[in-house]
């Protein structure tokens, strides 16, 4: 295994007085797990200065931050620029994304080309986690072996030993197949993620830097300066290179710790697959729960609609710390004869449960949350629907954002 840098540690944002845009309306996740919908002032190495409702300043340590989100929805990057044949996504195993033109080569250890906004680059294949074109999803699973989807719906499976003009994949067989980068829709790398620390910036583009500075004036211009090096573009011998990009908005800054990555602090629920799924109260069927797709393209913490009441059990990936967790709960669809409980349990391999939290859904509720300590050796999260004294009848309940703090 090769020895990895260890990426950008601290975020500088310089908002000059006097020039200052106005407060940011952020969507803040902090590291016990709540959400919170305010307004971001300012950000320094140590702290996210916030406002509330009633305008009242407060700072979070940014150990603390798992993730500041702004901008509205998206369901996919965009392109920077005009699309061609080459350019593509390109994701990196520290969960940094850019934006590359990549050119022929004969290297085929790495991918090298332009680097939208930055310069040169060459980027070995080992750092690779997803290169991917307009309509793959924001986020994506690690695979076991590499995979290429390409663009008639065709996939293989098996080893890519070089991206280039065309794509080689070894299988398994030890047959080589190649096909043109541009008959290429998506590739997932099954290299497992980097050790990383500091804070991460996305933009409306999509793309995702550790960043050195971030400076914003009133104007909406942003410039962000990053470490060539990490990121294995040519700086022409400067120690940083700038992105630039005008009225751009800020998606999210999430908060990478030495503690490990974003993506092992916070799971969302919805990214496992359940073990099973049985009704509850005297129904004999009932449809499985539905993953609906989140309006933050930077966290991607989906919500749960259970269509009915149901039982639903996700079992936690073997070896995880989990020690809390924490969603909010609505009626999916309000009517006359909503009522009904929504409960949330930890179960042990014995299959002992314990209650985590209930709410109850009636037509007239508002959102509630549930949220409380996983008690340790907990195998799965289950989540559960009741029915009430009207039976089943309009008794579809959303989980809103179900997460899972986790440890190392």
């Amino acid at each position: 295994m090769r020895t990895i840098r260890t990426p950008i540690t601290a975020l500088l944002l310089a908002l000059a007085a006097g020039a200052a845009p106005a407060d940011m309306p952020v969507r803040v996740l902090t590291d016990d797990l709540r959400f919170e919908r305010t307004d971001l002032v300012g950000l320094d190495e140590t702290a996210a200065l916030l406002r509330d409702a009633a305008g009242r300043p407060a700072r979070v340590s940014v150990g603390s931050v798992v993730s500041i989100s702004a901008g509205g929805a998206s369901t996919l990057p965009p392109f920077v620029g005009v699309p061609s044949p080459s350019r593509v996504f390109v994701e990196l195993t520290d969960g940094q994304r850019l934006v590359m033109d990549i050119e022929p080569s004969e290297d085929p250890e790495a991918i090298v080309g332009r680097v939208i906004g930055l310069g040169q680059g060459r980027i070995p294949l080992e750092r690779i986690a997803r290169i991917a074109r307009p309509g793959a999803a924001w986020h994506a699973d690690t695979p076991r072996a590499d995979v290429v989807r390409l663009t008639n719906g065709d996939v293989l499976t098996g080893f890519v030993d070089a991206i280039g003009a065309s794509v080689s994949v070894e299988s398994d067989s030890g047959t080589i197949a190649s096909v043109p980068l541009d008959s290429v829709a998506e590739i997932r790398m099954a290299n497992p993620a980097e050790p990383a620390s500091g804070l991460l910036v996305t933009d409306d583009q999509g793309v995702a830097l550790f960043a050195r500075t971030l400076n914003a004036d009133a104007g909406g211009k942003l410039r962000l300066t990053t470490d060539p090096g990490v990121l294995g573009v040519d700086s022409r011998g400067e120690d940083t290179v700038a992105y630039e990009r005008i009225n751009a908005r800020l998606l999210g800054l999430r908060s990478i710790t030495p503690r490990g990555s974003d993506a092992n602090r916070v799971l969302a629920l919805a990214s496992i697959t359940t073990d099973s799924v049985r009704p509850t109260g005297d129904r004999r069927w009932t449809p499985a729960p539905v993953v609906e797709r989140d309006d933050d393209p930077v966290l991607a913490i989906a919500d749960v609609r259970m269509p009915a009441p149901a039982s639903a059990v996700y079992p936690l990936p073997p070896g995880l710390a989990a020690d809390r967790f924490a969603c909010g709960v609505t009626a999916a669809t309000p009517g006359p004869w909503t009522d009904c409980t929504a409960r949330v349990y930890a179960e042990l391999a014995d299959g002992t449960r314990t209650l985590i939290g209930e709410f109850r859904v009636t037509t007239d509720s508002d959102p509630g949350e549930i949220s409380g300590r996983i008690p340790p050796g907990s195998r799965a999260i289950v989540l559960e629907v009741d029915p009430g004294p009207s039976g089943a009848v309009q008794d579809a309940v959303t989980f809103i954002a179900p997460r899972v703090r986790t440890g190392n």
